[in-house]
C-alpha cells in the first residue's frame, strides 16, 4: 500500500519521525555525551585536560563524568556568557572566558594560561586537548615583537 503523503496524519508523523532523527542525531555528537562516550574506553590512565570552545564547558563535563577522580587538573577557555557555573568553584578545573568571535586582550590572557597550564604540567604527564568551535579566536598567542 502506498501511503498519501499529502494527508494532514501522514504528514504529521513524518515530520515527527524527522524531528526525532535529528534530535537523536544532535544528541550523539553533544559534547559531553561525545567526550564521556570516548573517554569510557580508556585504559584506566589519568589526564590533564584543557577543553577550548564554545563546546568546552561540554566538553569538560564529560571528560570530568567519564574520568572522575583520573581528571588531574583541567583548563576550560569558551566564549564570554558560556561558562558553566560548576566549574566556578571547582577545586581541580580552572574556567576562563574569552572572546568569539573577534579576538581581544582576553585572547591573549586565555592564550598565555593555555601555555602556562601546559607548561606546569609533569614531564610524563598525558595531556588530552578537547577542541571545538571558536577556539582560534577565544585563545592567541602573538609572536615576539608583535603587540
Amino acid at each position: 500500500m502506498i501511503t498519501d503523503v499529502n494527508t494532514c496524519s501522514d504528514r504529521e508523523r513524518y515530520r515527527r519521525d524527522l524531528l526525532d532523527i535529528y534530535q537523536a542525531a544532535l544528541q550523539s555528537v553533544h559534547g559531553e555525551r561525545a567526550v564521556a562516550r570516548w573517554l569510557s574506553q580508556s585504559d584506566g590512565a589519568s589526564f590533564a585536560v584543557a577543553a577550548i570552545g564554545k563546546a568546552a564547558p561540554a566538553m569538560m563535563q564529560g571528560a570530568l563524568r567519564a574520568l572522575g577522580e583520573r581528571l588531574l587538573q583541567g583548563l576550560v577557555i569558551t566564549r564570554k556568557g558560556y561558562a558553566d557555573p560548576r566549574f566556578a568553584s571547582h577545586e581541580r578545573i580552572i574556567q576562563m572566558e574569552s572572546a568569539h568571535p573577534v579576538p581581544d586582550e582576553s585572547s591573549l590572557v586565555a592564550g598565555q594560561a593555555l601555555l602556562d597550564f601546559i607548561r606546569d604540567q609533569p614531564e610524563k604527564q598525558p595531556l588530552l586537548f578537547l577542541i571545538s568551535g571558536g577556539a582560534s579566536s577565544l585563545v592567541k598567542v602573538l609572536p615576539a615583537g608583535i603587540s
